[in-house]
């Protein structure tokens, strides 16, 4: 490597946004080895979260015993990555003092702060608190291709009166260009030395390398790379592109036989990189993490994709929104005529999972089934209904449930106003994203849009004394999500009952 020049691999870190920061130990360790191997001094391992989910891995929260357990060489450094907006609360701005213990007593040697532009105002603070156990900072600023230069330059310079050590150029977007690189760094090196500042490319536009080598060219010391790209969206700057560009021949060799041991398989479950539908998101200021939702969970055709990017292309999508389907797509309408369903005894819910495709099913039940969206793993002569909740699955699904006949229990969108939904035979049931759950008559509220909790709620709703659930994943999310509604039938005296 040149010595003038610092790498740090961000393949765990950014990576973690595929595979939610599930890396195993043997993973770990040979990337280390790998990276030791190729004369890279810094690795960002991975996030520092307050989140203390079970259904992430290791590597969001990146604590001190796991890394200390690594028995990392001692010239690796070690990075970590928190998010400003985490800490905007005073509640959570409390726990950062115990989120990190002194620099000294653990291997982490830079904190980097993704940070925005409009949050700024937090970012003193928090410095403030990482500088007094004596690390490292790095100030990421991220979305710097929707600011203008000015905004930039403002931005840094408020920055450094916190003193950090790094300042960072982050291409959330992936829409950067080698001539915007130059001209911001033209820019920047009137007030800064540019020794000091770093550039974290996105490989929407294919175009990650061509900006980090414009970067270096203009004088950045400090560039972002991951093994295979991997990485949120479209994935960074490949570690590869960059050995082959400094001809590394050797480096290229370890690598090599890394990503064919380790990296291979991961790539094929997953399948970042650039393509015609993360361009689009960067051309039009998508947030990247829409479009790996929409490739990733498979759920549209590639064409219906594209609509839904052109869709969130007039929308306001530079931030992510979860619920923007909801908000944008559909309005729900009152429901006057409250729809009830003939049995009241038992109803079967069958989850869209092929684990349910070896169900022993009888024609002469149907009445008793239920299908949670369209399926392509159940035959529609084995159930009578369908629950759909979800805003865009009603949009992309609803073409198909027409041929299908089947009672449809779906909340009473503006949509079926339209006249070509007459064929439709709808059962009304509205949903409320709320936080507290609650289930009345004509709707119910959840925390989320998910069908499972609609379906359930629906149940309860017409007192059908057995639910059984098939195919629903026990993950811990899901489990939560059932004990919450068995709570609520205790605590409401409901005479029903959830089989999971």
């Amino acid at each position: 490597m040149k010595s003038k020049l610092n790498i740090i691999d961000c393949t765990i870190r950014d990576g973690g946004y595929y595979n939610k920061w599930d890396f195993d130990n043997k993973f770990v360790k040979n990337y280390i080895k790998t990276i030791n191997k190729i004369n890279i001094t810094w690795i960002e391992l991975g996030f520092r979260k307050l989140e203390n989910d079970s259904s992430y891995g290791l590597y969001l929260r990146t604590e001190d015993k796991i890394i200390t357990n690594l028995n990392i060489p001692k010239k690796i450094k070690i990075a970590v990555m928190i998010d400003l907006s985490d800490f905007r609360s005073n509640d959570n701005f409390k726990e950062l003092v115990n989120l990190f213990n002194d620099a000294a007593k653990t291997r982490i040697d830079l904190i980097r702060i993704a940070c925005s532009f409009e949050d700024i105002n937090y970012l003193g603070r928090v410095i403030n608190i990482l500088r007094k156990k004596k690390y490292k900072i790095a100030v990421n600023l991220m979305k710097f291709t929707l600011l203008k230069k000015n905004e930039i330059l403002n931005f840094f310079e408020r920055a450094k009166k916190y003193k950090p050590n790094l300042f960072y150029l982050a291409d959330s977007f992936g829409n950067c260009s080698p001539q915007l690189i130059k001209k911001i760094g033209m820019l920047l090196k009137k007030k800064f030395d540019l020794r000091y500042f770093g550039f974290h490319g996105h490989n929407n536009c294919n175009l990650a390398l061509k900006n980090a080598l414009s970067a270096i060219k203009i004088g950045f010391h400090w560039i972002d790379t991951s093994v295979m790209g991997m990485g949120r969206g479209a994935g960074n700057l490949r570690l590869e592109d960059y050995l082959k560009h400094n001809k590394l021949k050797l480096e290229q060799v370890h690598l090599k036989k890394f990503v064919k041991e380790f990296m291979i398989n991961i790539y094929n479950k997953y399948l970042w990189g650039p393509n015609k539908y993360y361009k689009i998101s960067a051309k039009n200021n998508i947030h990247p993490t829409y479009t790996q939702n929409l490739l990733t969970e498979k759920k549209f055709s590639l064409d219906v994709i594209f609509k839904i990017l052109k869709y969130l292309k007039n929308k306001k999508t530079k931030t992510y929104n979860p619920d923007i389907f909801d908000t944008f797509f559909l309005k729900i309408k009152p429901i006057k005529i409250i729809n009830n369903i003939d049995h009241k005894e038992e109803i079967n819910l069958l989850c869209n999972n092929k684990i349910i495709k070896n169900m022993k099913l009888s024609i002469n039940n149907s009445y008793k089934y239920a299908c949670l969206n369209y399926s392509k793993y159940i035959e529609p002569k084995f159930y009578s209904f369908v629950f759909l909740c979800n805003p865009y699955r009603v949009m992309t699904e609803i073409n198909k449930l027409l041929n299908l006949k089947k009672k449809i229990i779906v909340p009473n969108y503006e949509i079926f106003s339209n006249g070509n939904k007459k064929k439709l035979n709808l059962i009304h049931y509205n949903f409320l994203n709320k936080k507290k759950l609650l289930i009345k008559k004509k709707f119910s509220s959840f925390s989320k849009n998910l069908v499972i909790a609609y379906a359930i709620s629906f149940c309860l709703s017409q007192k059908i004394k057995k639910i059984k659930i098939y195919g629903l994943s026990k993950s811990s999310e899901n489990i939560k999500i059932i004990k919450n509604f068995k709570n609520y039938i205790i605590k409401n005296k409901i005479n029903s009952r959830i089989y999971f």
